[in-house]
């Protein structure tokens, strides 16, 4: 078609190069993209390819170093299991997909989690993976093609949490929150285990939304240790394009992925009046937003209910833990908080509330690293702790 535009993607460059000769043999494994351009009205192209049947074992070479990206392509007629490619030399765990419909990159990381889009990449499909050293190649076999390509299952991904978007223009956004046990899962960011966040191609455009992990790395798969205290608490970073009505919503089948103790909380930061909204329960959270918001409004709470319990520890029915700068007090009982009374390890009174009747309060303590007391007193009993306060 006169309008069609080739592009593949440099990996010297590592950028879009633009493909002359769209009668240029491409071999089996690499990839690249069409362009319609300049098209008046709606319609259907037809783009016929001409090739002979990949039979065989395919083993694309280029040249490239950590953190820069190659763009592949799967040469077989079956979807290929991204799970069944890795590992591979020097690549990283994570693959991304482009999804026209959503105008942002599907991302899957392998033994972590996400879009089964990216795990099992069609055929003729271009995908980028990312170099996490020096590498020359990627393997791609006949064993890693599949014929079956099934749901999550809730014993294959265990507290696996989707979180996605609706509303504005017609784009939207995921991203993937797992909790797993393993050497080097950590809340920092960490290549094995972790999908970094690829902004959309249009950036203008797309609305985005990803989590932060504690060395502020922007993410799409976030793995973290198993939550083994009360509260984990993750920035949820949400990029809107347009002035409009949003919702923020949790994959139904993925909260079944968590035990029933386990509360999911989403923290509207803009809005510090309103009750910490229960997914579990609610299944989403409607809000307004502009382009010039800013994107660090949102923070996901995760907090074990029965965390405490066991052991022969006694249950305490209002609960304190600290989170960076801030204390949080959870109140799961029918008490009336009277007073928040927060002081420094000295005993001198920093700061105080009263009349707090929120079943989850946040107060800020200090932007000192150290350990303070918080102590609550309700109209039947005083609660106190000692909590860390970080940067």
């Amino acid at each position: 078609h006169e309008n069609t535009y080739a592009y593949e993607f440099s990996t010297s460059l590592q950028d879009w190069w633009n493909i002359y000769v769209p009668s240029r043999l491409t071999p089996p494994g690499y990839g690249f993209v069409l362009s319609l351009w300049d098209i008046a009205a709606a319609s259907t192209e037809d783009i016929v390819f001409y090739d002979n049947l990949v039979l065989t074992n395919v083993t694309p070479t280029f040249t490239i170093v950590a953190g820069d990206n190659a763009l592949l392509g799967n040469p077989y007629t079956a979807p290929i299991d991204w799970e069944s490619m890795m590992p591979q030399a020097n690549i990283s765990n994570t693959v991304y997909v482009w999804d026209p419909g959503a105008g942002t990159y599907a991302t899957y990381t392998a033994g972590s989690g996400g879009n089964n889009s990216a795990r099992y990449i069609q055929p003729g499909q271009s995908y980028f993976i990312e170099a996490t050293g020096a590498a020359t190649q990627v393997s791609m076999t006949t064993a890693d093609r599949t014929q079956n390509i099934e749901p999550y299952l809730k014993d294959e991904f265990s507290n696996l949490l989707r979180i996605y978007t609706e509303g504005g223009n017609e784009t939207y956004d995921e991203t993937y929150i797992r909790f797993m046990d393993g050497d080097g899962v950590t809340a920092a960011y960490d290549i094995d285990h972790d999908g970094h966040k690829y902004p959309s191609a249009y950036e203008e455009f797309a609305t985005e939304i990803n989590t932060v992990s504690s060395d502020s790395v922007s993410l799409a798969v976030d793995a973290r240790p198993m939550i083994e205290g009360e509260q984990v608490s993750i920035p949820l970073y949400f990029k809107p394009t347009i002035e409009a009505e949003y919702k923020i919503l949790a994959d139904e089948e993925s909260l079944t992925t968590f035990d029933e103790s386990i509360k999911i909380l989403l923290e509207d930061t803009f809005k510090p009046e309103l009750d910490w909204i229960d997914l579990r329960a609610e299944g989403y959270y409607t809000f307004d937003a502009t382009m010039d918001d800013e994107h660090n409004r949102f923070i996901l709470h995760f907090h074990d209910s029965d965390f405490g319990i066991e052991d022969g520890l006694a249950y305490k029915p209002v609960k304190i833990y600290s989170d960076r700068t801030d204390a949080f007090i959870i109140n799961d009982s029918e008490q009336l908080i009277k007073e928040i009374h927060v002081y420094d390890i000295t005993g001198n009174l920093m700061t105080s509330k009263s009349t707090v009747n929120d079943a989850v309060t946040r107060m800020y303590v200090s932007d000192r690293t150290g350990y303070y007391v918080v102590k609550v007193i309700t109209d039947k009993a005083v609660y106190s702790e000692k909590v860390l306060i970080t940067k």
